[in-house]
């Protein structure tokens, strides 16, 4: 049985992006050597959708209130 997955974002400035999941949505990561963090996620799901390119991929996060979750990202300065 599976019981969990592992994901790759690939990123132009990955630096920038892993702070940005790290430093504003606070995400609980290892370093694994030569600062490639692995970040942990809330249980996850995942949809294959009909598409004409296969170099797009998005990612969303859910949670259970939007407007407390937008009050906290602000405190940590995005906008």
């Amino acid at each position: 049985m599976i019981n969990g997955a592992h994901a790759i974002i690939y990123s132009k400035d990955a630096e920038v992006d892993r702070a940005f999941l790290r430093d504003i949505l606070g995400l609980p990561s290892i370093d694994v050597g030569g600062g490639w963090l692995i970040f942990g996620l809330p249980p996850s799901e995942v949809a294959v959708h009909p598409g004409d390119e296969n170099e797009v991929h998005e990612l969303y996060f859910m949670c259970d209130d939007v407007e407390k979750l937008v009050a906290n990202l602000a405190e940590r300065g995005f906008a």
